[in-house]
């Protein structure tokens, strides 16, 4: 047991000595300077061509639409007087059994 010890703690101190000399010599190496980058002048570019000018069209002429007169609308009779019409016109279109069905 003492052997295997000695062996992990001989292992260890070689890879630590390894990582500290390995990081020590790249930090002394100083890089490359970088080289100026030469910028070239670009040429102009030529002016475009004008477009030819299009020939107008005459502008169409928009009917004047009068609105219709709105009828004055019937008021609403009061709730209760109503509820028989409504029943009328629901029992023409469902039928008498399916509304009073539906409204139990």
């Amino acid at each position: 047991m003492k052997k295997a010890v000695i062996g992990l703690l001989i292992i260890l101190l070689g890879a630590a000595a390894y990582y500290y000399f390995s990081t020590r010599a790249t930090q002394s190496e100083q890089p490359t300077p970088a080289q100026p980058v030469v910028i070239e002048q670009a040429t102009p570019m030529p002016e475009p061509e004008p477009e030819p000018e299009l020939p107008r069209l005459p502008e169409p002429e928009t009917p004047v639409v009068e609105p219709e007169p709105v009828a004055e609308a019937e008021p609403l009779p009061p709730l209760n007087e109503s509820d028989a019409m409504v029943l009328e016109s629901l029992s023409g279109a469902l039928g008498e059994a399916n509304v009073i069905q539906g409204l139990r």
